[in-house]
């Protein structure tokens, strides 16, 4: 199996790459102009869940993967969720993540899970976690890799009986913890019992809020009569000047009007006074009124709030749980999960020769890159955790020779060859010699492969090379 060609739709620009059947390397002079973006798209086209990288959302970008198999090509075009599969005039559409192990099956042509869940974690080094992923843990995004579960599913060992009952063993676990958690929580409380929260503070606002209103309501009142009295005034001076009524002065007649009368104007004017200082009291009684209510509803808030925590610890005091009894429990299902967990590996490692394989091509491969002295001498190493005190080049070196350990066997059970796609192989702590040991296993020991490298460096030793250059970045 290879890559043969991958076109690329993103905005108005339309790419295509061509790959070679032996070795590709994809170069730039400078970092970050679109390598492992292109080694990304390769496996998302394939309908894989890939982040995309920055600047380039991997949704907006419509693939055309052309793959050479066995049985003919396979033409993937892939627009978001929707993948098309097409081979030999068959076609099939496929809606992604949920119908992937169905797309992969066709791809690689197995229905075996456990082997399709792991190809990519076997085939690609990414160059963030690619390099230190040795026997589980993230390949890239959402995809994962579990050695365990690789050899199981080469070997075909079904233990998925054992692997239900550990599921339900840890989530009983969980469940008892749980309870085990309220009981601490149970014993930090203090007496408490299901009552009314204290409000005084709320009771003091209200009756507060009150005064204020009853004060407001005094000066509504005030405001009005002083409103009425000024217009009974003028009402009573209209009506006597309709009376036209006048008064002698000195043998002189003078009528009776609003402009003569004694102090009216003044009356008036206090009367008008009166009222303006009402209004102003009346306007802070209205401001400090807003200010009360806005407490008490932010208290209430608080109360509110209070109430459900109180209510929590409340039920809490009252359940009835015994610690000893879980404590009991919960060492059980310890035990149990400690007895299954070594149940499924013995049915998966007992008498398993593809154990055996993977650990003598490590062991060859190591011995190649002189990291032999780092490993123990026990088949069971190739599910090690025990990775302290490894340098860089060491760890680096490793990877890879535990990787190709995955890709012979995994050659063996599906009956093709695999690509082969590295990005930057060249690490930091790695130097030119250990570079060169790396490649030369692959130009030997894969030289019938697909490898497509990434990298800043145009030169691995490789007697023939397709060199894609990105000098520009993918889209340009």
């Amino acid at each position: 199996m290879y890559f043969r060609s991958l076109e690329l739709s993103y905005g108005n620009s339309v790419k295509t790459f061509l790959f070679s059947e032996n070795v590709n390397l994809v170069v730039s002079k400078e970092n970050s102009v679109g390598k492992s973006t292109l080694l990304r798209l390769l496996f998302y086209s394939m309908g894989y869940s890939i982040p995309g990288t920055k600047g380039i959302k991997f949704k907006n970008v419509k693939t055309k993967l052309t793959i050479e198999t066995s049985k003919g090509l396979i033409i993937l075009e892939r627009d978001d969720k929707f993948i098309d599969f097409e081979q030999n005039g068959n076609t099939h559409l496929f809606f992604l993540p949920n119908d992937s192990e169905s797309l992969h099956s066709f791809i690689f042509e197995t229905d075996n899970e456990k082997v399709l869940s792991n190809i990519l974690g076997a085939i690609y080094l990414d160059q963030e976690k690619g390099w230190t992923l040795l026997n589980r843990g993230i390949v890239i995004g959402k995809q994962y890799f579990n050695l365990k579960d690789l050899i199981s599913g080469l070997a075909e060992r079904e233990s998925r009986t054992l692997e239900l009952e550990l599921e339900s063993v840890v989530s009983e676990q969980k469940k008892y913890k749980t309870m085990k958690n309220l009981y601490d929580y149970k014993t930090t409380l203090l007496d408490i019992k299901d009552s009314d929260f204290s409000s005084d503070y709320i009771d003091e606002l209200e009756r507060d809020l009150n005064i204020l209103l009853m004060d407001k309501n005094i000066l509504k009142k005030q405001i009005k009569d002083i409103e009425v009295s000024c217009k009974d005034n003028i009402s009573f001076v209209e009506y006597i000047e309709n009376m036209r009524l006048y008064i002698e002065n000195n043998g002189e007649k003078i009528q009776v009007t609003k402009d003569n009368l004694v102090d009216f104007e003044d009356n008036q004017e206090l009367l008008n006074i009166r009222k303006k200082i009402l209004e102003f009291k009346k306007r802070k009684l209205e401001a400090k009124i807003i200010e009360v209510q806005d407490k008490i509803a932010k208290e209430s808030s608080l109360i509110s709030l209070q109430s459900e925590i109180q209510k929590f610890d409340s039920q809490v005091a009252n359940l009835i749980i015994n610690p000893i009894s879980l404590d009991k429990i919960i060492k059980q299902l310890k035990q149990r999960e400690k007895e299954l967990k070594k149940m499924i590996f013995d049915k998966i490692t007992i008498n398993n020769s593809i154990i055996d394989n993977v650990y003598l091509s490590i062991q060859r491969y190591a011995k190649e890159l002189d990291i032999y002295q780092y490993m123990d001498d026990n088949r069971d190493y190739i599910f090690t955790d025990d990775l302290k005190g490894f340098s860089g080049a060491v760890y680096h070196k490793m990877v890879f020779s535990f990787k190709m350990a995955y890709i012979i066997e995994l050659q063996k059970y599906l009956g093709y060859k695999l690509p082969i796609v590295l990005d930057s192989p060249s690490g930091r702590e790695v130097d030119q010699k250990n570079i060169s040991d790396i490649m030369k296993i692959l130009s030997r020991d894969f030289k019938d492969n697909q490898i497509i490298i990434a990298s800043i460096y145009d030169d691995y030793g490789f007697e023939k090379t397709n060199r894609i250059e990105l000098d520009k970045g993918i889209f340009i």
